[in-house]
């Protein structure tokens, strides 16, 4: 039940205005988490992050919106890896 939060570009609201949204996880693997934020389409790849201590953390990339809640691929070092390749292109 941890507390994570995202922002992003939803396709449900005006064009190219950020939305804020905040929820709990609701089920967890090793690839991914699910909450219940409010999402929408277009707002794939936005980074999902949790505080503390003052201190945000990326902890995983919104990947889809689902009947049951949204899902989220967890950054673990396999893809943070991938991530670091990326950017040393």
């Amino acid at each position: 039940s941890m507390l994570l939060n995202t922002a992003g570009y939803p396709g449900d609201k005006p064009s190219g205005t950020l939305w804020y949204t905040s929820g709990r996880t609701t089920s967890m693997t090793s690839r991914t988490l699910q909450s219940q934020m409010d999402t929408f389409r277009g707002q794939s790849g936005s980074p999902v992050w949790r505080l503390d201590n003052n201190s945000r953390y990326a902890v995983a990339i919104h990947s889809a919106e689902l009947s049951l809640g949204n899902q989220h691929l967890r950054i673990n070092s396999e893809v943070l890896n991938r991530i670091s390749s990326w950017r040393n292109q």
